[in-house]
């Protein structure tokens, strides 16, 4: 065992959705490998303390924009369809490069409240998939297929060949899946 985890409070997902005080959680090559109220036989390579911790499994956010955290809070008080039109003035704006850096600041902050897994629908996925891909997170990744031009009033249509190629180059398998469709 490389590391164990002593005297946690571990929230399981067992069948009797038990929690465990006390509890020694025991890590090997990346994976849980022990978890019980008694001390492993074995000695693991490192002994982590979690006295006043709780471990549980990561949370999920099932939908997310991952590249507009940046634009948190720049318009709340605004009416909806003001706020709406500033925010897709503001997005109007954004590159790959903006993009990407405002999807690992929207990854940290998951990262730092437990989020472990996102689904993000956004329009620059080639961004928030290389963003993810440094970060370590599990990520659904997956192209805007519309959007609205902030100067002409129209709705857009986002061709399907880039959310395929973006797909084509993120493989299932990896800790990252993208998805083209209409």
């Amino acid at each position: 065992m490389d590391t164990l985890i002593s005297n946690v409070t571990v929230v399981t997902m067992n069948e009797k959705m038990e929690i465990l005080f006390g509890a020694y959680l025991g890590i090997e090559a990346g994976k849980i490998s022990y978890i019980d109220t008694a001390p492993p036989e074995a000695s693991p390579a490192t002994i982590v303390d979690g006295t006043g911790m709780v471990c549980m499994p990561g949370l999920i956010n099932c939908h997310t924009h991952l590249a507009t955290t940046a634009l948190r809070s720049y318009c709340d008080d605004l009416a909806q369809r003001e706020q709406l039109e500033q925010q897709l003035s503001r997005e109007d704006k954004m590159d790959r490069r903006s993009a990407k850096a405002a999807a690992l600041l929207g990854i940290a902050e998951c990262l730092r409240f437990g989020i472990t897994s996102v689904s993000d629908l956004y329009y620059f996925p080639e961004a928030v998939a290389e963003a993810a891909a440094e970060s370590g997170i599990k990520a659904n990744i997956a192209l805007s297929a519309t959007g609205l031009s902030t100067k002409t009033k129209t709705l857009i249509l986002t061709p399907t060949s880039s959310a395929s190629s973006c797909a084509a180059q993120w493989k299932p398998g990896t800790a990252m899946t993208a998805a083209a469709s209409a």
